[in-house]
């Protein structure tokens, strides 16, 4: 009985321990926990979108959209697209998917930056950025795959049987390219 009470205490010791540090854990860890809670996401997330300009967004891409058709149709489409969009959805949306997405500090980085003067400015200019370099990127892609055939007559590297993920691929051609 004397043996099993000792026993029974250096167990006991080890189990309050235990759940002391637990405890201890817990308690530095509900700090940074709560902080990325799914309610501070959402409060940062919607004070994005309070930055975002979904409507002037839409007309950029509808502009993209309408490049190729007859003047006529491209007024009417556009005209069609932004009285039938529905914008308070497109913002959920987007405020849903980024808080799935994005931690409290991204989505208060992102905040910060485009609701400052140069973070709305740039937002402002990013169409028009990528309305010009879309086309130029689409092109250099088109001629870089064109060559893809002729590629394939050379010898390869790797054996056929050493199937790569694609990050694998990534890191690859980014070590080729002197990036990685």
């Amino acid at each position: 009985m004397y043996v099993r009470r000792i026993t029974s205490t250096r167990l006991e010791e080890k189990l309050n321990r235990y759940f002391l540090a637990v405890l201890v854990s817990f308690i530095l860890i509900q700090p940074a926990y709560s902080q990325n809670s799914l309610g501070n996401r959402l409060a940062a997330a919607e004070r994005y979108a309070n930055t975002f300009d979904i409507q002037y967004q839409l007309d950029w891409t509808l502009v993209a959209m309408t490049e190729n058709m007859p003047a006529a149709q491209r007024t009417d489409f556009m005209r069609f697209m932004r009285n039938t969009v529905d914008f308070n959805r497109l913002r959920n949306i987007m405020i849903n998917m980024m808080v799935q997405v994005f931690d409290v500090d991204e989505l208060n980085a992102l905040a910060d930056f485009y609701g400052s003067w140069k973070g709305r400015s740039i937002l402002r200019k990013y169409p028009e950025f990528a309305a010009a370099y879309q086309p130029v990127l689409d092109q250099e892609i088109e001629r870089i795959a064109e060559q893809y055939p002729k590629s394939m007559q050379k010898p390869q590297s790797r054996q056929p049987s050493q199937q790569l993920k694609p990050e694998d691929l990534l890191k690859d051609l980014l070590k080729e390219l002197g990036g990685g």
